[in-house]
């Protein structure tokens, strides 16, 4: 006779009282593993929806908006619907020591959601693999269902962790043991103890969590690739986390097991005029869950923002990512977003932030190989480049040139994929070959409606800025006041520009913005 679960699915951090309490909560009946499943899908797995306009509150939304990829557009007439949208965006686009700050002064958003929904779906987590060990599973294609779910749970727990601890805690390096990091909440039930473990605790959990789902899923393999956590993708999940550990053997190690199990890229050269590159990926595509946030995002109108030429220049003239990816737009003579993603309202197959495919594969492949002084780094990154470059000739580097080289190919294949500041972060602090980048921010502010422009103000983020870690948000705080916080610098602004990007009011340089 089957028993019957009743789990209490308590909201973490809400801003309705102390997170000790029962604030929100809601009664589901378990009796079998497909109920199981059913939770992990409908309340764990971030959903995707269809982006008519972008919208800050959107889970993460805010992570390609950090770094040196992008930069606003100035011009004279701006675009109405992409102003009222991205000027929420200011608070993280320009560093501010408040993020919740928009360009308007009058409108905030909050800066708490992304924490209070990790945790929400991290607690469902803890208690469906709590409540799947009690169920009497009776078939055997249940108990490979079981197997399935508690594999989906580990990875998607550590994917959660993972997220988390590059946001709020500072990157992986010799200090990690003293180092705070975020609360592990491992437990199906609230505690009383809830503090910042450090840096190092988080990540042994995180590669815990990620070895035990590789075992559970290759005991039973996901049917439902790409939208459902697999083995392959906690393999590459992996190898990216052992990446920011500076774990070069294991990264490789790991890097190498998932690609004898997918390596096939897809021919760019032949990508239909139609279509987006990231839409038509499949055999690339390892997992994706979570909202295209920015499909109507990069049209470098004014009021919204456009790819830097930092990144534009990067690539070569026959590299097929360049035309592909980007456009100039003709008005503003900025660089826009083309086909990587599409830019018509409809139901994505993909995230901006949360997508695994193979290219990252032989990435992290490469990386790992170059910080060995093992030479099949270059294999690996020739590989890659002859699939996305006409004509390619290889390439042989060696020490940090290869390291350059494979960081650079990294920023041009992963871009606007949600990387590139959590890798500037890592970068700082590697033993190796550390690199420092001091990025310079224009951000370009029009009237109300958004139909004019009415200045532009310069920021800078330096090297090694405290702002690459976030605050803990203070509804957090507020009910656990001997939790420590990040140090966050306040953000000034160093210049002021007119219509032409000239500088107007100078407060730390004379050069004027391209």
């Amino acid at each position: 006779m089957k028993r019957n679960f009743y789990i209490i699915l308590i909201v973490l951090f809400s801003g309705c009282g102390n997170f000790l309490e029962e604030y929100s909560q809601s009664l589901v009946v378990v009796k079998t593993v497909s109920d199981l499943d059913e939770i992990l899908l409908g309340e764990v797995y971030l959903p995707s929806s269809p982006v008519n306009t972008f919208s800050a509150a959107n889970y993460a939304s805010f992570m390609n908006f950090m770094d040196d990829d992008i930069n606003t557009v100035i011009t004279r007439r701006g675009d109405a619907n992409a102003w009222k949208s991205l000027r929420n965006l200011y608070g993280y686009s320009t560093w501010q020591l408040d993020v919740t700050k928009s360009a308007n002064g009058s409108d905030y958003i909050n800066d708490n959601s992304l924490w209070m929904d990790s945790y929400h779906r991290i607690n469902i987590i803890n208690i469906i693999l709590n409540e799947i060990g009690k169920l009497e599973i009776v078939s055997e294609e249940d108990k490979l269902n079981a197997i399935r779910i508690r594999g989906e749970c580990y990875f998607l727990r550590a994917q959660l962790y993972f997220f988390l601890v590059n946001l709020y805690a500072l990157p992986y390096d010799n200090t990690v043991e003293k180092c705070l990091g975020i609360p592990l909440k491992l437990s199906e039930y609230v505690e009383n103890d809830f503090h910042r473990n450090s840096v190092l605790e988080v990540y042994t959990q995180i590669i815990s969590d990620l070895k035990n789902a590789v075992d559970n899923l290759t005991k039973s393999p996901q049917k439902k690739p790409a939208y459902r956590a697999s083995k392959e993708a906690s393999l590459l999940l992996l190898s990216r986390v052992y990446l920011y550990m500076q774990d070069w053997e294991n990264a490789r190690a790991t890097a190498n097991e998932f690609l004898k199990l997918k390596n096939v890229l897809y021919p760019i050269s032949g990508l239909p005029t139609a279509e987006s590159f990231m839409e038509v990926t499949d055999s690339e595509v390892i997992f994706a869950q979570g909202t295209l946030n920015i499909n109507r995002v990069f049209t470098a109108n004014g009021g919204d923002f456009c790819i830097s030429s930092d990144l534009y220049n990067l690539y070569m003239d026959k590299d097929y990512r360049k035309d592909i990816f980007f456009a100039k737009n003709l008005t503003t003579d900025s660089i826009m977003s083309n086909r990587k993603y599409s830019s018509i309202i409809h139901q994505a197959k993909v995230s901006d932030v949360f997508t695994l495919r193979v290219a990252e594969g032989y990435l992290n492949m490469a990386e790992a190989c170059a910080m060995l002084g093992d030479a099949e780094a270059n294999t690996w990154l020739n590989d890659l480049r002859r699939n996305r470059i006409a004509d390619y000739k290889k390439q042989s580097y060696s020490g940090e040139k290869l390291v350059e080289e494979i960081r650079n190919e990294r920023r041009k294949e992963l871009c606007l994929e949600g990387h590139r500041w959590f890798d500037l972060r890592r970068y700082s602090v590697n033993h190796k070959y550390p690199y420092h980048k001091e990025i310079v921010r224009v951000f370009a502010k029009y009237n109300e409606e958004g139909s004019s422009f009415e200045g532009a103000e310069l920021f800078k983020l330096e090297k090694n800025d405290l702002s690459y870690v976030f605050k803990i948000p203070e509804s957090v705080l507020e009910y656990h006041a001997d939790m420590p916080n990040n140090e966050r610098k306040k953000r000034e602004v160093i210049a002021k520009l007119d219509e032409n990007g000239k500088i107007i009011e100078n407060k730390e340089t004379n050069k004027d913005i391209e």
